[in-house]
């Protein structure tokens, strides 16, 4: 008989629940705040957030896709969208210029200001997959022309890889570094273990909010029935991975996700464990793509 579903003392704020409860929180913004500030790296504070009628956060697509969206703007009218996306979507790029586009679409309709006046749109992708062959795990992007000179930056893209993320607690000092960190370790650091850090009123807010032990009922049956599809999707996920691997078809994402490994191997020097544990497989399948590069 197989064991009940348990949940954790703490629910990981990539969960469908866990991104519900701390960035599309709108009770408490303060996590959402402090973590949207830190994400585009601005030393100016947001002081207020509004979200716009009729959205609605924290929507698992698929199991395939994972994505799950946020739209909020700042009292001076900013735009911040957020995609959490956790397994591998090959159009991701693609996926998030469109909503850019069609936040910037939406302005342009309301007459708010003319082009040159509009507000900036933030596209903020937070992944649980490697996207772009190189160490760096937080990526600004806007348009600019061969010798790197900003064309415009009127919508700027903002990518983090939560995988290439590799730094110990202490090693945390910045408020960007300190909301990666909570993301990926929030749910297995034991209280006694947490960086000092961890209890500062923005990441504890949200700490809070994925307290299971702190949970009403009616909130621990939510979150139950939530962590209970994601794990069913992910198990899904994975015997339809395994299958198609055993019958040799290996097309798709299998192919995006190889040719990602290949690029990787070829511009950072990291062992096959490392890189093995970015993109979801074994190390045994990046050693035989590192030979086949070499022979």
């Amino acid at each position: 008989m197989e064991k009940p579903l348990e949940l954790p003392d703490f629910l990981p704020i990539t969960s469908d629940y866990g991104f519900k409860v701390t960035f599309g929180n709108r009770t408490n913004t303060l996590f959402l705040r402090k973590a949207l500030q830190a994400l585009i790296q601005s030393s100016v504070p947001i002081i207020e957030i509004e979200f716009p009628k009729n959205t609605q956060e924290g929507e698992t697509m698929s199991s395939r896709a994972g994505i799950y969206d946020l739209v909020c703007r700042d009292k001076n009218g900013q735009i911040f969208l957020v995609e959490m996306q956790k397994g591998h979507f090959p159009g991701f790029v693609q996926r998030l210029r469109f909503y850019g586009n069609h936040q910037f679409n939406l302005l342009a309709n309301k007459g708010e200001s003319t082009f040159e006046n509009f507000l900036k749109i933030y596209c903020i992708g937070i992944l649980g997959f490697a996207l772009f062959p190189k160490e760096h795990y937080h990526v600004r992007a806007c348009l600019r022309d061969e010798n790197g000179f900003v064309v415009d930056n009127q919508t700027e893209y903002i990518f983090v890889e939560l995988g290439k993320f590799t730094k110990n607690g202490e090693d945390c000092s910045s408020d960007l570094d300190k909301l990666i960190y909570t993301m990926k370790n929030a749910q297995t650091a034991p209280a006694t273990a947490q960086p000092e850090f961890m209890n500062e009123d923005w990441i504890r807010a949200a700490l809070d909010a994925l307290d299971t032990r702190k949970m009403s009922p009616e909130e621990y049956a939510l979150a139950m029935m939530s962590w209970a599809r994601e794990a069913s999707e992910f198990h899904a996920e994975q015997k339809r991975l395994k299958e198609a691997e055993e019958k040799g078809e290996i097309k798709g994402i299998e192919k995006e996700k190889m040719n990602n490994i290949r690029k990787l191997i070829m511009t950072v020097d990291w062992d096959d464990v490392k890189i093995a544990g970015i993109f979801e497989t074994t190390p045994e399948v990046v050693a035989k793509i590192r030979a086949e590069l070499k022979g």
